[in-house]
């Protein structure tokens, strides 16, 4: 026998003397004993501290809450799996409902946010701090996409030095972007003026701008496709 089912069969013992105590003397009082297991068949850290107290029962010692504390694991990373590098201790006091929340350095300090959406619980002065930090990073723009994998795919695409890359939903402009950091032309179409504003501050930050490039003005930028090609053409 291992010794992992020596330590399980230990416990499954001293649970059921708890129980059977229990049952003789305390179940009759509304006193209600921890479960063994868990809907996953996992064994509760309730019942875990509740064997580990009752050891070598009725000659029991003193034990510390730095010993009780070694039972208890909780994510440094909620996101992440219960796996070494990702757990520390926790005591049943910290065993609240917005443990998971939060992530946790190895001496249980708060370091980062978890659950995105903790942040409704917030007071409006701090969303709207959080607000223009994101507006910032994300250019204004909700699914805004990497530059890199951009310029990536415009590789992939654009087999000839003059070949044009058309975006007719431009956004932020990061595909236009892209395009400038490669030297090609590009044409860029979006119906909202803010995003094509945002594209165009993008732009203007780029320095060594190719000699040939698709940039536009606010105003073409928006126009339909049929005005574009008509005033627009490229060799």
């Amino acid at each position: 026998m291992n010794d992992n089912k020596k330590i399980f069969n230990k416990i499954k013992e001293q649970h059921n003397l708890i129980k059977a105590y229990h049952n003789k003397y305390l179940k009759k009082y509304g006193v209600v004993l921890p479960k063994l297991y868990d809907k996953d068949k996992k064994i509760t850290k309730n019942a875990l501290v509740l064997i580990f107290l009752s050891l070598g029962y009725p000659n029991t010692r003193r034990v510390s809450k730095t010993e009780l504390t070694k039972l208890q694991k909780a994510h440094k990373d909620p996101n992440k799996p219960l796996i070494a590098g990702n757990i520390i201790p926790q005591c049943q006091k910290c065993n609240r409902g917005d443990r998971n929340r939060w992530v946790y350095d190895d001496k249980g300090r708060v370091i980062k946010l978890a659950k995105a959406s903790f942040v409704k619980n917030f007071d409006q002065e701090v969303r709207w701090r959080i607000y223009r930090i994101l507006y910032k990073e994300f250019n204004g723009h909700k699914t805004v996409k990497p530059v890199e994998i951009c310029e990536q795919i415009l590789k992939l695409s654009a087999f000839y030095k003059n070949a044009v890359v058309l975006d007719p939903f431009i956004g932020s402009g990061t595909t236009a972007v892209a395009a400038k950091n490669l030297g090609l032309n590009y044409i860029g179409i979006d119906i909202n003026p803010e995003y094509v504003d945002i594209a165009l501050r993008r732009l203007g930050k780029i320095k060594n701008i190719p000699k040939k490039t698709g940039a536009k003005t606010k105003e073409s930028s928006i126009a339909t496709q049929e005005n574009l090609f008509k005033n627009y053409a490229y060799d």
